[in-house]
């Protein structure tokens, strides 16, 4: 029997978590799915861990590390089934996330995506609700304007969204030179030609992790996303302002680690598409911005959160 949902794992050194990462999959109220796991060159116990379960729904391949995107592409090729469930190896589901999108592929068919609300896990501890705007929890239906609803947390998110299989032939299949940004950039391809669904009901958690873009090399990679998209940026204001946003994101970060383009990329900012609280914060001395996202960090840990910026 053919699978409904394929999920699609990729693997890269988890042993901390893959095992609850499984469980949660095998837990499911829906249950016809397949899992596809792969490791991608895990040098710990993950694949041993892996091996250890005993359920026939359970594929692993293991290949030389490529990072997450080859990975994903290469489990996205192995499915079986029409639909694309993704997880990542150190997040986990509530026993009712494939049952709730299953619902919504019968009532909303055709769709480029389907997605669904999700906790943020930060320290290890505390969990804070995705906010999406203008879409208020339990909304089930069409997202009105993709763009504009992501301006608060995404929409989509690599753990709580499930993506028609030929949807990757037709559009696209993950980026594999970007090494950050890579589901912006294909998931803002797919919005671009598609409707998207969404039931904003939390049915994941999302594990973030405290590596800040401020001090990893993540912030330079991210700069190829920036002008994907500027030829569809003229004509569409709201996929302009949502790219402003990630524009922003990268030159407040780059300010931070004192690189020189940070005012080139805001210069390349629409300033309408910015309030006077984020114009303010940019104009702030750097060691101050340094002191308030050290302040949010540890905020968030101790489970009180809000947007610096935002």
């Amino acid at each position: 029997m053919t699978p409904f949902f394929s999920v699609v794992i990729p693997l890269y050194n988890k042993e901390g978590f893959i095992e609850e990462t499984l469980k949660s999959v095998l837990t499911q109220s829906f249950k016809y799915f397949e899992i596809i796991i792969v490791n991608d060159g895990s040098t710990d116990r993950s694949e041993d861990i892996v091996n250890s379960f005993k359920d026939f729904r359970i594929k692993i391949f293991t290949i030389k590390n490529h990072g997450a995107s080859h990975a994903r592409n290469y489990g996205i090729k192995k499915a079986s089934g029409n639909y694309i469930a993704l997880l990542d190896a150190d997040d986990f589901w509530y026993e009712n996330h494939l049952l709730t999108i299953f619902h919504l592929i019968n009532e909303f068919p055709d769709m480029g995506m389907y997605c669904s609300g999700y906790n943020i896990l930060l320290g290890g501890k505390h969990y804070k609700k995705s906010k999406l705007k203008y879409i208020p929890y339990g909304y089930k239906g069409l997202v009105k304007n993709y763009f504009e609803s992501n301006l608060y947390d995404s929409i989509v998110n690599s753990s709580a969204v499930v993506i028609p299989k030929y949807i990757f032939d037709n559009i696209s299949f993950f980026d594999v030179d970007l090494r950050s940004g890579q589901d912006t950039y294909l998931w803002t391809q797919i919005a671009l030609k598609n409707s998207v669904a969404i039931n904003n009901i939390v049915t994941s958690i999302y594990v973030k992790n405290d590596n800040s873009l401020s001090t990893s090399k993540a912030t330079e990679d991210r700069l190829l996303l920036l002008d994907k998209f500027i030829e569809q940026e003229k004509t569409n204001k709201s996929l302009k302002k949502f790219m402003d946003m990630n524009r922003y994101a990268v030159a407040l970060n780059f300010k931070m680690t004192n690189n020189i383009l940070s005012k080139s990329i805001y210069k390349n900012i629409d300033p309408n598409n910015l309030s006077l609280k984020q114009k303010t914060i940019f104009l702030m001395p750097k060691n101050l911005l340094r002191y308030l996202y050290s302040l949010k960090t540890k905020l968030d840990r101790k489970g009180i959160f809000f947007y610096l910026y935002r």
